[in-house]
C-alpha cells in the first residue's frame, strides 16, 4: 500500500465558493489511479483509501448488466440540481399547469447523463420509507447478481476502514428491514456518464464513509473524481474501489468522447441516516 501525504490545502471559504461549479484541470495536481494508495491530509488524518482492481472479475461481470439497466432516469428533468450544477427550476405538468416539483433544466453537457437508486430510501414529502421500485421489481435478479458485488464492496470497506465500517454497521443493524443484506449499506446510487459538478453528498451517515466503484468502457477522457480542497483526483476503472469522505466538496472533470462510444458507470454505496426514523 502506497501512502501519499498531502501538502496543499485550499482554504475552506474558497472551497465553498466552488459548489455547483464544473471542475477543470487546475484543481488537480495529484492523481491516484495505478496502485493501492492511502491518502493522508496535512493534519495526519486518512482522507481516502484507493484499492486498485480489488473486485474479482467474475463478481463485477455478473453485476454490471443489472447496474447498467438501473441507471435509467435522465439527470435532465430529475431532482439532483446541486450535483448537476444547474440547480432546479419550476416544471410543468402534461396539462400545462405548474407542478409543485422543481427539476434539473436541459443543458448540453448533461445530455445522455442518467442515474438510478437501488436499495432503500427514507421518507420524503411524497413517499414513505421504502425499497426502491427498481429493486423491488427485480428482486430475484438483484439478489443473484448485484448482492454479491455489494457484499464484496462491504468486505473491502470493513477491511480498510474498520472504524468507520463498524460505526456505520452499528447503525445499519438497528434498521434490519432497511439495510442491504450482510452489509453496512442501505442504498446504492448509480450514475451513467454523469460528470457531476462540485457538491457534497447529503443524507448519508456522517460517521460512515462513501464507497465508490466504477465500470468504464470505450474511448473517453475526463471523469476524474476531484477533491478541490486538496487538488486531488482519482481515476477509477472497472474493479477499483475508493473509500472517501463524500461530505467534502467533490466533483468530476467533464467527460470528453464521442456520444454513444463509451460508458462510465459509477456506483456510490452508503447508509441513509434518516432510515433510523423508519423503525421508531
Amino acid at each position: 500500500m502506497k501512502h501519499i501525504q498531502l501538502k496543499f490545502e485550499r482554504p475552506d471559504a474558497e472551497v465553498s465558493e466552488l459548489e455547483r461549479q464544473v471542475m477543470d484541470g487546475t484543481y488537480v495536481q495529484t492523481v491516484v489511479e495505478n496502485e493501492d494508495t492511502t491518502i493522508i491530509t496535512p493534519g495526519g488524518d486518512v482522507h481516502a483509501v484507493f484499492l486498485k482492481g480489488a473486485i474479482p472479475r467474475g463478481t463485477y461481470e455478473m453485476a454490471y448488466p443489472f447496474l447498467l439497466k438501473a441507471a435509467f432516469s435522465s439527470v435532465i428533468g430529475g431532482f439532483r440540481g446541486t450535483a448537476a450544477g444547474t440547480g432546479t427550476q419550476p416544471s410543468y405538468k402534461k396539462d400545462g399547469t405548474l407542478s409543485k416539483m422543481r427539476r434539473v433544466p436541459k443543458e448540453e453537457r448533461l445530455l445522455g447523463a442518467k442515474d438510478g437508486v437501488l436499495g432503500y430510501l427514507d421518507q420524503n414529502n411524497f413517499s414513505p420509507c421504502r425499497l426502491t421500485a427498481y429493486t423491488r421489481n427485480h428482486w430475484e435478479q438483484f439478489g443473484g447478481t448485484v448482492l454479491p458485488y455489494i457484499q464484496t464492496v462491504d468486505s473491502l470497506f470493513r477491511t480498510h476502514m474498520p472504524e468507520r465500517h463498524a460505526a456505520q454497521l452499528s447503525v445499519a443493524s438497528t434498521t434490519p428491514g432497511y439495510a442491504i443484506e450482510g452489509t453496512a449499506f442501505s442504498t446504492v446510487t448509480v450514475n451513467l456518464n454523469f460528470a457531476t459538478a462540485c457538491h457534497r453528498d447529503s443524507g448519508d451517515l456522517a460517521e460512515g464513509a462513501g464507497v465508490i466503484t466504477c465500470f468504464t468502457s470505450g474511448e473517453f477522457a475526463g471523469g476524474t473524481l476531484v477533491f478541490p480542497k486538496w487538488n486531488l483526483g482519482f481515476n477509477l476503472s472497472t474493479g477499483d474501489v475508493l473509500l472517501c469522505n463524500v461530505h467534502e466538496l467533490h466533483g468530476n472533470l467533464p467527460l470528453v468522447g464521442e456520444k454513444g462510444a463509451y460508458q462510465r458507470l459509477s456506483c456510490v454505496f452508503y447508509y441513509r441516516e434518516n432510515l433510523q426514523q423508519c423503525v421508531q
